[in-house]
């Protein structure tokens, strides 16, 4: 009789507690108050320790207009995004950029990251592409329609920046047209 006791009290005690278990959990995942949005921009200037830093140029006119659900035949995107000069997909083309660096070191990234720097400090005018492509970290420059165009842009790069001529050369690549 004692042991009948004692097998309820503990299939009691385990139905309680399960009970409890389950309407705290659904309780908690019950909140009036709403989740506060941050903005993709945020996000991603955001310094956490161990990742890297995301730098965003561009115009205040596309900021305000990001999450507001235009459409692109709208007339206010053309207006306001196309005289911004921002680039939509249908803008790309083939073309030809400038490989300053290819390495897969273990500071792969942080030379071409330096690399990038350098060049935009002293070219602001070329456009930088740091990317990684499985096992190595690329950094191009340019968006050239020609061959010409890059090995021109190339030559003065490898002028002005000796130091990392070796690693250059022109590669067709899919380019913005402006």
């Amino acid at each position: 009789m004692r042991s009948n006791i004692s097998i309820r009290s503990v299939q009691s005690l385990f139905l309680l507690l399960f009970l409890l278990f389950a309407s705290g959990a659904e309780l908690s995942a019950q909140t009036d108050a709403p989740m506060p949005q941050k903005d993709i921009f945020e996000v991603l200037a955001r310094i956490e320790m161990g990742r890297g830093v995301v730098t965003i140029r561009q115009s205040s006119a596309i900021k305000a207009l990001v999450g507001t659900g235009l459409s692109l035949d709208s007339k206010m995107y053309s207006e306001e995004i196309m005289a911004v000069g921002a680039v939509t997909s249908e803008q790309k083309v083939v073309g030809y950029r400038v490989q300053i660096y290819n390495g897969n070191g273990t500071k792969g990234r942080s030379t071409a990251a330096y690399r990038e720097k350098v060049i935009q400090e002293a070219h602001p005018e070329l456009a930088t592409y740091l990317q990684f492509q499985a096992p190595s970290w690329k950094l191009r420059v340019g968006n050239f329609l020609t061959q010409a165009e890059a090995r021109d842009a190339m030559v003065k790069l490898k002028k002005d920046f000796p130091a990392f001529a070796r690693d250059m050369y022109v590669v067709r690549d899919a380019v913005y047209r402006f």
